[in-house]
């Protein structure tokens, strides 16, 4: 048996990853098809990847038996001549979350602190206390955003690293590219500044963030193959920086890290631009639509710029008048009897919120169906 002192203090002290249910999960325990089940809750893209993506993986790949080529020149070839920066400005990563992990290990420990927000991406608060660093936690401005001002007056010496999403998961609150290069302008050079931007196609940005990192060699930016591409379950992300950043990185990494379908199927998915215009013009419109239905059957949403809603449903789930504890996780359990899987954001201290996925057509329409029958029954 091996003894609890041998275990990292702050790692014996961590929670766990909160991981949402699956399909065949919730098929299951309601004891229904796993086809039937409508699943909200993890910010996919509902209209899967690039048709060019999926003729590849039917056609196969006959060399399992090769390694994959660890330096994953073609795909990095092709993201320098999108974002207009070099080869060596680019690390690949086993989706944006391993490369977060990364750069934690590379510029956090103990001694140290990292800055994130209130209601920031749930990795952030993990990688930090993985690391033996510290958090410093700014405070949220009135949507549950960034507040930029927070983040500077919050500042230590001792602080290494700066985690901004944008736009944010799991508010969908949005900072322009003025206010994000405004900010950057303030932050001492020695602190990395990470812009998580895996939701940067939904965003609709004008300016590309990556021409930020030629005036400031600070800031590591991290995107995702995994929602807009629709390439979650292969697993690709990618950070752009400094030549200098980039190196010490790759000092970490694993070799092999992304397997050779991936990176084929992330260079064949980049080709196809007219598959993401078309995802995020779909998501723009069902998003809509869920917006004005919440707002008819009276649950209040917070503006997002991202593939997701997070919606208030305190007042929705009233019973008899009277205030229901933990709303958001009440209203998630009742919607997964109906096969529909949500999620509840109670480890973010948000207990009568609940983020849904913009889903197809037919989905949106069945939680918001889910919704009005409730909404009778509690009538």
């Amino acid at each position: 048996m091996i003894k609890s002192e041998k275990f990292l203090p702050w790692v014996a002290d961590m929670p766990a990853y909160s991981l949402g249910r699956s399909y065949t999960d919730v098929a299951d325990e309601n004891r229904m098809s796993s086809e039937s089940v409508v699943k909200l809750a993890s910010n996919e893209n509902p209209y899967g990847c690039s048709p060019l993506v999926k003729k590849f993986l039917k056609d196969g790949w006959d060399q399992l038996n090769r390694y994959p080529d660890s330096d994953c020149f073609e795909l990095k070839k092709k993201l320098s001549e999108k974002n207009n920066v070099e080869l060596n400005q680019i690390f690949l990563g086993n989706g944006s979350n391993e490369i977060l992990d990364y750069i934690a290990r590379v510029f956090l420990t103990s001694g140290r602190h990292a800055i994130y927000s209130r209601y920031c991406f749930a990795v952030y608060p993990l990688i930090v206390k993985a690391t033996g660093a510290e958090a410093i936690v700014a405070e949220a401005d009135e949507s549950l955003g960034h507040d930029l001002n927070n983040f500077i007056s919050s500042f230590l010496p001792s602080v290494s690293v700066i985690f901004i999403a944008n736009p944010n998961n799991p508010t969908g609150t949005y900072l322009s590219f003025g206010e994000i290069k405004n900010f950057l302008q303030k932050i001492d050079s020695s602190v990395v500044v990470v812009l998580d931007e895996a939701y940067f196609e939904y965003s609709r940005q004008k300016e590309n963030s990556a021409e930020l990192v030629s005036l400031f060699p600070n800031l590591i930016i991290t995107r995702s193959f995994s929602k807009a591409y629709g390439l979650a379950a292969l697993r690709v992300g990618y950070a752009i920086s400094s030549e200098k950043v980039i190196a010490y990185m790759n000092r970490v990494r694993q070799p092999f890290n992304i397997n050779s379908i991936a990176q084929k199927a992330a260079c064949i998915a980049l080709e196809d631009n007219s598959f993401v215009k078309e995802s995020v013009s779909r998501n723009d419109a069902n998003k809509c639509y869920l917006e004005d239905c919440f707002r008819e059957i009276g649950i209040p949403t917070i503006k997002s710029m991202g593939n997701f809603i997070l919606a208030n449903v305190r007042s929705f789930t009233l019973v008899n008048g009277r205030e229901v504890p933990k709303a958001g996780t009440q209203l998630a359990n009742y919607l997964l009897k109906t096969g529909v899987i949500t999620r509840p954001v109670d480890n973010y201290n948000l207990y009568d919120w609940l983020r849904i996925t913009v889903g197809t057509e037919l989905e949106n329409k069945i939680i918001v169906g889910a919704l009005h029958k409730l909404k009778e029954h509690l009538s």
